[in-house]
Formats: C-alpha cells, sequence, structure tokens
C-alpha cells in the first residue's frame, strides 16, 4: 500500500517569503536503515520510516507523472525524460512518547513493523527527514494527479492532504479563469533604504469565502516545517491558503511568456512592472497612490451598499455608429432598483432621503471612488467625468463595443461590477453559426411510391439522406453569404436584423466539413444521425416526420408509446416495468442496443423475460451471468415464462461443441456464466445468437480483458446489457459496455479517450460533457426504488442495531480468549505467523460472542440463558410470529445454522425452513415456494450468509435478523435485500446484532468509518484485519468494560 502526500512549504530565506508544493509517499513497509531510504545519504537525520525510497519514489514518479519531468532526449517517436530530482526536507511530524512517528492510520492498520508504538499516542513533534519532489507546476500537476487518481489501483491511495490540494487547485484555477487577480505591492526596509516590490493577488469576495469555509478543514500534513520555521511562522490554515494562491498565482504569471507586443504595451506602467517582482522599481509615492487605491478598492467591492452597473445597448442599424453604454447606480439591498447616473446626479438633492435609505449615506463618495477604479480598467468611462456627470450614455463605434463585450466587460466584471449586455450575447440568445443538417428516410429500392403510410420503425442500416446547409442561427444562408461573413473584417457584424459575433476560424472548419460531406457522407444510417445530433453547437438538425418521432423517442422515453403486456407471461408488469419493456422492444427494432440499468430490485430480471415473450426469436438466445444467479435467472423464466424453453450450460456435463446445434434447436434460451464464457469460448463463437444478453455488466468494464474481448467477439443480431452502475469510476468503463451494445458511437478507444475521457474528466469540459451526455443517454434506462414516483408499493427498509450484553460465561471465555492471544503473539518467533493468530483470534470470539456452545463445540446445551443474542432473537420471533410477520435469519456459521432451526422449529413450534450451502437446488426451490406461498403461514427463513445472501427473493419475510456480523457492510446489505424488493408491502426492518464491549462493536464502528470507501479495500471478509499490527489487534480485540 502506497498513499501520495501532498504539503506546503513555506520559505521565507529571503524577503519574498516564497513557497513549494512536496510530494511525498507513504507505505506500509518500513525501511529498516536509513541509507535504504536516502540512497546512502543519511547524514545525521532521522528519516521517516514509513516512506518510499529513494529509488522507488524516483521510478513511480517517472511512470506516472513524466510529463512533468525535463526532457533529456527527444525523437520524433520517443522522448526520453531525466529522472525527478529527489530532495530531503525535514519537517515537524506527530510522535508518540518515545519520539517515534506516528503514522497515518490507514499504514498503521497495514503495517506489521509498528509494534513499538505507544498506541499510536500523540505525544508532540519531532524532526523527521522526508524523501520529497517539488512540484514545479503545481496547477497543472494537482490536475493532472486528479485525473489519473481515476486509474489507480486499490493499493495507491490519496492521502487527505493531497485531496484537499486537489480541491483549492479548483477554487484558485476558477479565480485565474476569470482573471480575478490584481497587482498589489509590498514595502521592504534594508537598513534605512526602503524598496518596493510589485506581485500579484487573487481579488475575489467569493474565493475569500470558500476560503474561509474550507480552511478549517486542511489536515495538519497539508502544510509541513522544518524546526527553524515551525515556531516563528503563521501556520494558521487561512494564512496558508492565502500564502499558497499568492505565491502560486505570482510563479504562474512570471513564468508565462507573453509576446512583445504585450510588454510593448505595458512598457513604463505599473501592471509591466508586477510582471517581475523581483525588479524593485515603485516610487514611495506610488506605493503610498497604490495602498490608497488598494484599501478602498476592498472596501468598495465587499463593502459599498450599491454597485455600479454598465449596461451596454446595442446600435439601432448596421452602421454601428450609435451604440450606447449607460452607467448605473444599483441598490445592494433591493437590486431591483437601478438609477441612470445622470439622473440620478440631476436628482440627488430633490431625493436625498429617499436615496440614503436605497444606496447609502456617503453616495457620492463611494461614486466617485468606483468610478475612478473603473477608469482605470476602462478608459472611456472618463467621459463620464468630461461631462460633469450629466451624459447619460457613452457612445461607442463598433469595434469599441465589441471590445468591451470580448475584454473590458469582463475584467470590470471580475473587480465586482455588474455587467448588462444585450441579449444576443448571453449563451441562451447568442446566433450561432451552425451546420443544418436535413434527414429524411432514404426510399428502398422497390418502395411503392403511392403507400404514404409511415413505416413502424426505422431500422439502424435503413438510409437516411443527408443534406447539408451553412445556418446563422435558425437563418440558411448561401455558400456565398458565408464565405462573405467568413472574410469579413469585424467579428462582430450586423446580420439579418440582429448583432451577431463571428469566429471565422471556426466557421472555415464548418466549411471544409460541409464540402466534405456534401462530397462522401450524401446519406447514412441511424448511427450517423445520433452522433451528428449530438453536437447542439454544431449542428441544426431538421428531419421529416418519420425521422423526427424517431428522435424524440429515443430522447424523451416516458413519451414512448407503450406496447401491450405480452399474454403469455405470468405476471403483472407494473407500469414503470411495462415503460421498460416498451424502450428495450423499440431500441430493439430500431437496430440499436439497449442498457438497461434499473437499480437492485426494481425488476431488470422480468423486463428481459417479458422482451423475450413479446419478440420471439427463432434462433436461441445467449444470456450471461455471473454463477451466483444463474440457477435464478432459469427458476424466473420457468415462473413467470413457462412457455420459454431455457437451459443452464453449466458443470462438467455441460454441452460439447458437436452438440451445440441441437441445444440450440431444442431452447430459447441457453443460460451460462462469464468464467465459462473463457473455458468454452470456442464453443460460443461458432454460433450466432438472436440475442446477447449480459447480467451484471461491469464485468466487462476492462475493455483490455480476455473475458471482454471474448464477449465483443460472440456474435448475435441483438444485444442487451443489464447492469446497476453503468457509468462506475471511468469514463472508459462507458466506453467498454458502448463498444459491446452499440461498436463505433463512441469511436475507438483511441479517439474516446482524446474526445470525452480526458476532456471531460481531466478538464472538465462542459461542452464535451453536454456531447457524450446526449450520445449515451437514449440508450441507459435508469430508474431507482428509492424514486416514489417510480414505485409506490416499495416501503423503505429501517436499519436496528440490536445491542447485547455478554453473559458471565461468554465474559470469562472472551477474555481467556484475548489472553491466549496475546502470549502466543509474544512467542510467535516471525511477525508473519501473526496473521494465523489473528484469524483464528477473529473467528473464535465470533463464536463465543454468538454462543458458548459453538466455542466449545462440547454437546453442550445450546440454551436461551447461556446467550443474551440468543435471548433478544427467540423474543423478536415470537413478536412476529404472532403479529403475523416473517422473518429472515443470516448467520455465517453453518453450526448456528443448525442449532437456530433445531430450536425454532423443535423447541418453538415456529414454521422454518433452512437453506446452507449443502442444501439441494430442487430442495431449496421447494423451501422458497413454500416460503413465498401468500397464503402459507408466517415463517421463518434460517439462511447461511453465503449460500442466501444473494440471487433470491423472499419478499414474504419484512423483518431481517443478522445474528453475526460479515465485516462488510455491501455483503449484509445484499442480504437484507432478499427481503426488500419488489413485491414487498410491508416495511422492512433489519436487525444487526452486536456484542457490546467486543470486538463486535469495535469493528461496527470501523465499518461505519468506512462506508464512503470502496468495498474494495474493506475486502469480502475480516481478512482485511489480518494486516493491523500486533498492539492494534489487540486493544481491537480487548473486552472493554460497560459502565
Amino acid at each position: 500500500m502506497q498513499i501520495i502526500h501532498l504539503f506546503w512549504q513555506q520559505i521565507s530565506n529571503d524577503f519574498n517569503n516564497t513557497g513549494c508544493l512536496y510530494l511525498w509517499l507513504e507505505q506500509a513497509k518500513s525501511a529498516k536503515t536509513k541509507s535504504a531510504l536516502s540512497g546512502g545519504d543519511s547524514k545525521n537525520n532521522e528519516f521517516y520510516p514509513f516512506q518510499a525510497p529513494e529509488a522507488t519514489l524516483v521510478r513511480w514518479f517517472g511512470e506516472y507523472f513524466d510529463r512533468f519531468l525535463p526532457v533529456k532526449k527527444r525523437t520524433f517517436t520517443k522522448k526520453t525524460s531525466h529522472d525527478a530530482v529527489i530532495e530531503h526536507i525535514t519537517v515537524q511530524l506527530p510522535c508518540d512518547h518515545a519520539k517515534r512517528p506516528i503514522p497515518s492510520p490507514i499504514i498503521v492498520n497495514l503495517s506489521v513493523d509498528v509494534d513499538g508504538l505507544d498506541d499510536g499516542t500523540y505525544a508532540g513533534m519531532a524532526s523527521f527527514v522526508l524523501n520529497v519532489i517539488k512540484i514545479e507546476q503545481p496547477l497543472a500537476f494537482l490536475k493532472e494527479l486528479n485525473f489519473l487518481s481515476y486509474y489507480f489501483e486499490d493499493d495507491l491511495q490519496l492521502a487527505d492532504d493531497a485531496k484537499f490540494w486537489l480541491k483549492m487547485a479548483v477554487e484558485l484555477s476558477t479565480v485565474i479563469q476569470k482573471d480575478q487577480y490584481i497587482p498589489f505591492m509590498i514595502a521592504q526596509k534594508i537598513k534605512t533604504k526602503v524598496e518596493f516590490h510589485n506581485k500579484w493577488q487573487p481579488l475575489s469576495a467569493d474565493y475569500q469565502q470558500r476560503m474561509r469555509q474550507i480552511a478549517p478543514f486542511m489536515p495538519f500534513s497539508a502544510c509541513l516545517v522544518d524546526d527553524a520555521l515551525f515556531k516563528n511562522m503563521n501556520l494558521m490554515p487561512i494564512a496558508v491558503l492565502q500564502h499558497f494562491s499568492e505565491v502560486v498565482l505570482n510563479n504562474l504569471i512570471n513564468k508565462t511568456v507573453y509576446p512583445n507586443t504585450v510588454h510593448k504595451q505595458l512598457q513604463d506602467s505599473f501592471i509591466g512592472s508586477s510582471f517581475n517582482y523581483k525588479q524593485a522599481q515603485a516610487t514611495e509615492q506610488e506605493w503610498k497612490s497604490w495602498r490608497l487605491w488598494h484599501n478602498n478598492l476592498n472596501y468598495d467591492q465587499f463593502g459599498a451598499p450599491f454597485q455600479l452597473c454598465f449596461r451596454l445597448n446595442e446600435a439601432t442599424s448596421n452602421h454601428g455608429i450609435d451604440w450606447g453604454l449607460e452607467v448605473l447606480l444599483q441598490a445592494k439591498v433591493d437590486p431591483s432598483f437601478m438609477i441612470n447616473l445622470a439622473e440620478f446626479w440631476q436628482e440627488k438633492d430633490l431625493k436625498h432621503a429617499f436615496f440614503s435609505q436605497m444606496l447609502g449615506t456617503s453616495i457620492e463618495r463611494n461614486l466617485l471612488l468606483q468610478l475612478g477604479y473603473a477608469c482605470r480598467i476602462y478608459p472611456l468611462l472618463e467621459q463620464v467625468f468630461a461631462q460633469n456627470m450629466q451624459q447619460r450614455l457613452i457612445i461607442l463605434t463598433t469595434d469599441q463595443a465589441f471590445d468591451f463585450l470580448k475584454e473590458d466587460a469582463w475584467a470590470l466584471h471580475a473587480c465586482g461590477y455588474k455587467i448588462s449586455v444585450p441579449s444576443w450575447w448571453t449563451a441562451s440568445g447568442r446566433l450561432k453559426a451552425k451546420i443544418k443538417m436535413r434527414g429524411s428516410q432514404k426510399p428502398s429500392a422497390g418502395e411503392n411510391s403511392g403507400n404514404t403510410a409511415a413505416p413502424a420503425y426505422l431500422s439502424q442500416d435503413a438510409l437516411i439522406d443527408f443534406n447539408y446547409r451553412y445556418a446563422i442561427g435558425e437563418d440558411e444562408v448561401s455558400a456565398k453569404e458565408w464565405q462573405q461573413l467568413i472574410e469579413s473584417k469585424s467579428e462582430l457584424v450586423y446580420f439579418r436584423g440582429q448583432w451577431m459575433q463571428l469566429d471565422p476560424p471556426e466557421m472555415a472548419k464548418m466549411q471544409k466539413l460541409i464540402e466534405s460531406s456534401q462530397r462522401d457522407k450524401d446519406s447514412g444510417n441511424l448511427k450517423d444521425l445520433l452522433i451528428m445530433a449530438a453536437n447542439e453547437e454544431q449542428y441544426s438538425i431538421e428531419l421529416d416526420d418519420a425521422v423526427n418521432n424517431m428522435l424524440l423517442s429515443l430522447k424523451n422515453k416516458d413519451q414512448l408509446a407503450l406496447i401491450d403486456q405480452p399474454n403469455n407471461l405470468s405476471a403483472q408488469l407494473r407500469p414503470y416495468q411495462l415503460r421498460g419493456l416498451s424502450w428495450l422492444s423499440y431500441l430493439e427494432n430500431l437496430g440499436m442496443n439497449p442498457c438497461l440499468a434499473d437499480d437492485m430490485g426494481l425488476g431488470k430480471t422480468m423486463q428481459v423475460i417479458a422482451l423475450l415473450l413479446h419478440a420471439p426469436k427463432q434462433q436461441a438466445a445467449l444470456l450471461i451471468a455471473p454463477t451466483s444467479v444463474i440457477g435464478n435467472w432459469l427458476k424466473e423464466l420457468e415462473k413467470f415464462a413457462p412457455s420459454i424453453r431455457a437451459t443452464i450450460h453449466h458443470g462438467a456435463k455441460r454441452t460439447k461443441k458437436e452438440d451445440l446445434s441441437q441445444i440450440m434447436a431444442d431452447n430459447d434460451v441457453v443460460i451460462t456464466s462469464y468464467g465459462l464464457i473463457r473455458q468454452d469460448k470456442a464453443l460460443f463463437h461458432s454460433a450466432t445468437w438472436s440475442r446477447l444478453i449480459i447480467d451484471e455488466a461491469q464485468n466487462i468494464k476492462n475493455p483490455s480483458a480476455a473475458q471482454t474481448k471474448i464477449i465483443y467477439a460472440i456474435q448475435a443480431n441483438s444485444r442487451i446489457a443489464l447492469t446497476g452502475t453503468p457509468i462506475e469510476n471511468r469514463l472508459m468503463d462507458l466506453w467498454s459496455l458502448f463498444n459491446f451494445l452499440n461498436p463505433g458511437i463512441l469511436g475507438t478507444r483511441a479517439t474516446f479517450r482524446k474526445e470525452y475521457e480526458i476532456p471531460v474528466q481531466r478538464d472538465n469540459d462542459l461542452r464535451k460533457t453536454s456531447i457524450l451526455k446526449n450520445l449515451v443517454e437514449p440508450f441507459i434506462l435508469r430508474r431507482l426504488k428509492t424514486d416514489k414516483n417510480i414505485i409506490q408499493d416499495l416501503p423503505d427498509k429501517i436499519e436496528q442495531k440490536v445491542y447485547c450484553e455478554l453473559t458471565k460465561e461468554q465474559a470469562s471465555l472472551y477474555q481467556s480468549i484475548v489472553n491466549e492471544v496475546e502470549a502466543s503473539i509474544n512467542e510467535a518467533q516471525e511477525t508473519s505467523e501473526h496473521k494465523i493468530i489473528f484469524l483464528s483470534a477473529l473467528l473464535r470470539l465470533k463464536q463465543c460472542c454468538n454462543h458458548p456452545a459453538q466455542l466449545l463445540q462440547d454437546g453442550s446445551e445450546f440454551s436461551i440463558e447461556r446467550s443474551i443474542k440468543l435471548q433478544r432473537l427467540t423474543e423478536l420471533a415470537k413478536e412476529a410470529i404472532n403479529n403475523g410477520e416473517s422473518l429472515l435469519i443470516f448467520s455465517q456459521f453453518k453450526e448456528i445454522c443448525d442449532a437456530l432451526q433445531t430450536l425454532l422449529k423443535t423447541h418453538l413450534g415456529f414454521n422454518t425452513h433452512y437453506l446452507h450451502g449443502g442444501t439441494s437446488r430442487k430442495k431449496r426451490e421447494e423451501m422458497i415456494a413454500q416460503f413465498q406461498e401468500p397464503n402459507s403461514p408466517a415463517s421463518i427463513f434460517v439462511l447461511s450468509l453465503k449460500a442466501g445472501g444473494v440471487g433470491i427473493t423472499l419478499t414474504k419475510a419484512n423483518h431481517v435478523i443478522h445474528f453475526d456480523r460479515w465485516w462488510n457492510p455491501a455483503v449484509e446489505n445484499q442480504a437484507t435485500d432478499r427481503a426488500y424488493r419488489i413485491g414487498q408491502q410491508k416495511t422492512v426492518f433489519a436487525h444487526k446484532f452486536i456484542t457490546l464491549g467486543t470486538v463486535e462493536e469495535k469493528i461496527d464502528q470501523m465499518l461505519v468509518d468506512k462506508q464512503k470507501v470502496a468495498d474494495s479495500i474493506v475486502g469480502n471478509d475480516e481478512s482485511w484485519l489480518t494486516s493491523l499490527n500486533a498492539k492494534s489487534f489487540i486493544k481491537l480485540i480487548q473486552l472493554s468494560k460497560q459502565d
């Protein structure tokens, strides 16, 4: 396990008080010697033991972040980079009383090398040396780290400090993108001489507020300093964030290469000198003027009772000679009150009381200051002073108006002024140059021209005529007009009664696209149409009725015409299931392949079964599912669609290749598992199936996996994917799913990465996100069972933790086990023996918490008196049965299930069923049918967790009891969901039994803390607990005294 850490360190070795972002790797395996960590350069410092050695860190950084390393050699095909430079930095880290460092909590849990740690008790700070890499481009690096983190394996994680700096990078990047920063000055006294330095700082009220909100959550490890700085540096989180912001902003500005034209334009100006803060060029008078300006600017931006608003009024004709810029005062107490500056100036004495109420008591002072600052940003405003505040409008030319819209308006807005522009300049009202594509169904050869009835469906392969035209907004333009617009000298033009901005380079690209499309693609299929329709900014689509209705049905699933439920379906589909069936059928008829992604329990199986009945095929369908549910698929088919002939391809006596044709002829559906797909790939590749249905489609999320490639290659006329999680952490999972369903619609893997994965996941490109959403949305149907509009009769489940104490007998046995474990650990020669000791201890302690008879295995009585857990169980069972309610009881131990079944059935007389791993399939199905029978009495179903935790529906029960804990929340939730499924008419109560003061209670708290952690980190059983060190494990299992 490796954890990526990032920390900011302030460096005050000179007046500039700079800082750096450093990266280091923490790992569970500690180095035994300093030389192992430092590559031989140990000097006299103590290295932090739980960190990656230099060689490991260099190799790791080069693997993931090669683009941030200096290039050693570059050829046309290959780039060779220098190795990362490792620095040794001494920092203050938490330690125990023995001055030993305290690792991160996850490292403590995983490492076997922290036995001597004083229980992780914090006693103070001590100096340790870290191997670090200096991050030269913090914002670019953090952006890349965030993107790459989606690809990390489970043994590589981001520390909380790294996650914190990722968040800060997003906030600061937003400020920079909005140009919300200004020059500022600082004074340095050197003996009797004072020098003044120019720098930059963010200026944004929103950013300041965000920093105040974020600062309290900054981890200690996000800012590390050495001994010299520890006592002298301001380490308050808000100060650290301000320092980080200013240093990163200044470095970014000063390292940016600007054209000579910019330098000439800013030569001898205050802004120009701010590009190099190391040069002291300002005079004391300039510094005083700047300080006054800066102080007033801060006040006016964040404290004045009104703000200035600049409203651009568009020219009334194509001559563009009467653009007008209006200056308005807007009250903060009531933003709807706005008054023209000239009108205010004329009436300020007459309406003094009213204006004071709306705009404050120092109106003229604030007004003059704000106007003065605005003039520095936009000098044309000086006309207001020249006209003694009597000018209602500042007249602009077209070029001046465009400059205002493109540059000055945003600069003023970034400094806190309100801007109002014509509606055609806004995102919703802006006219855009587009390609207008008219699509109409292409008549098939031999089609009766006199038949005017629209076809029921437009198949994927049916050709569509594409007719391309140039368009501005909704209006078509000729090729000549388009060319004239491209060649226009002004980017702001008056076109057919409305002003609009041109983007000549983009229009030239569209021109080439139209010319090539008219030449090479005057017709296409449905897939081509959907790809073009997804890009709403570039294409304006006009379709004939048949094609348009088809496209509307794909985009608006709720408007889809419903089909009738199949008569031979032995169930009643709920309304949302009927919509799902209609959607599946519609896409299949179009020749497009769907992904049904309904939440677990909403009946994806039922909807697919209904489709099989609604549109039977002559050729057999192949259904691939996890091994745990293939039997359930067969049972559901037999129950709800007895007319469908189905068989399972599984086991030692499964179908051979030479018998496949007969099996396909004798059955409508062949069910198999993902595991057998790999083993019998030649068999499945030898046939063409009517449908290829994959359940739990996340099994093909990795496009490089052999299993995925084998499934891609299976021939089928149509394909259906079922999954509850169509998109997990990476967009490449989505590509893999669509490469199975509709190959080509998301492009090749390389194209998808370039066009969507990187722009969307790394760069947060909203345009690409919108296009991708438009592309995939027609093919994914997802409904959640928690949505009351989808399903009204599925009640919420209520989870309850039932805490039970130990009896005296149990407590004595428990403590004896703890004592034995401590002795065994002390006697162990190697720490590698600890894992066996841990596993054995966990098993025995859980047995003890259940019942002494289970632990002792001595044939003693399984009596209620010896276990409070058992007492509580029988009480709950009696109460439920007396109320006519049924129960499910889960345990991971077969011996407990045996004893419970005997006790409940033989001694208490309850109607009881029992399912375990040795139960035959026939017996299992009989018991489930009996339990689910509506007229059967209230019953108890005892199940071993592994045998009954998945793949079955037991909605007769509305109480679920977890007699002992399976230390993975996902596994327990799956078991609870045997009752919390479609058909449940009552509130489901999940009772989780926990023994107080024991390992059960402590691990339950650990699970609560890990709820936001991926299940893969927690694991599928208690084996993840064996990675604890000895002291932590003893602390975990020790019996806590209860008050």
